[in-house]
């Protein structure tokens, strides 16, 4: 059980290190950080003590002489599937919003479109499937069945993400989906998941002007991250459609 120990231990280096850096700019007006969008410095300094830990999490398994899986040397090829199924589950989640008016397009705001939230997205996608995904599954699958394993890091996923009912339902169904596929396709492919999907849905309700007519159904949108029942149950239809075909 010495890893799992290691990857707890890693856990709370990351949760403590990983505002350091920018810990004086996030505090502060800082023109570069604000210019940039809000939380691109804090995402930045995110990826940096993920990349780190994780290094030092691998590291300190060798020494101790307890090699583990080292997700970061996992294959890149699957990426681009993982990004074609993200970025469809979220198109087929906004499509649905609109055609069964849940949500009720007012306009464009053009001077939203950039490419920071799109690069603040990648950032993000990376980072969380490799500290919430990686690190607790490839530390416990010695112990876990792989559906107990994957179920578990999904609730613990949707809790952290339980700024609302919707989200933290919507976590959840995507952590059972980037988890089945991280176990059989690996870290990149989660990732590129995670990262094309936050990047549509971000872009759309950043660019887009929308009405929610819906609530229960499209999510109250207080915030681009609250995803309504409407894309969970799309992420439901995907996750069982891919196992069902055995792409899962």
């Amino acid at each position: 059980m010495a890893e799992v120990a290691i990857a707890a231990a890693t856990f709370l280096i990351y949760k403590w290190a990983k505002d350091l850096p920018f810990s004086y700019i996030t505090q502060t007006d800082y023109n570069l950080c604000q210019w940039l969008n809000g939380s691109f410095c804090s995402r930045i300094a995110s990826l940096v003590a993920a990349v780190l830990v994780y290094c030092l999490y691998i590291q300190i398994n060798t020494v101790v002489q307890n090699p583990v899986k080292n997700a970061l040397r996992d294959p890149l090829s699957p990426g681009l599937d993982g990004a074609l199924i993200g970025a469809g589950i979220m198109g087929l989640s906004i499509i649905a919003n609109i055609v069964f008016g849940f949500i009720e397009l007012k306009g464009i705001n053009y001077g939203k479109l950039s490419i920071i939230p799109i690069i603040g997205m990648l950032m993000t996608g990376f980072t969380e499937e490799l500290i919430y995904r990686a690190l607790p599954i490839n530390a416990l699958r010695s112990y876990l069945s792989e559906d107990i394993l994957v179920g578990l890091t999904a609730l613990w996923f949707g809790y952290i993400h339980s700024q609302s009912l919707y989200y933290g339902i919507s976590a959840f169904l995507f952590g059972l989906l980037t988890g089945y596929g991280f176990l059989k396709y690996g870290l990149y492919w989660a990732a590129s998941l995670h990262a094309s999907s936050n990047t549509v849905e971000t872009m759309f309700y950043s660019v887009f002007k929308y009405k929610v007519k819906n609530p229960v159904m499209a999510g109250l949108r207080s915030t681009p991250d609250d995803d309504g029942t409407t894309t969970s149950l799309i992420q439901l239809i995907v996750l069982i459609g891919l196992k069902y075909i055995g792409y899962l």
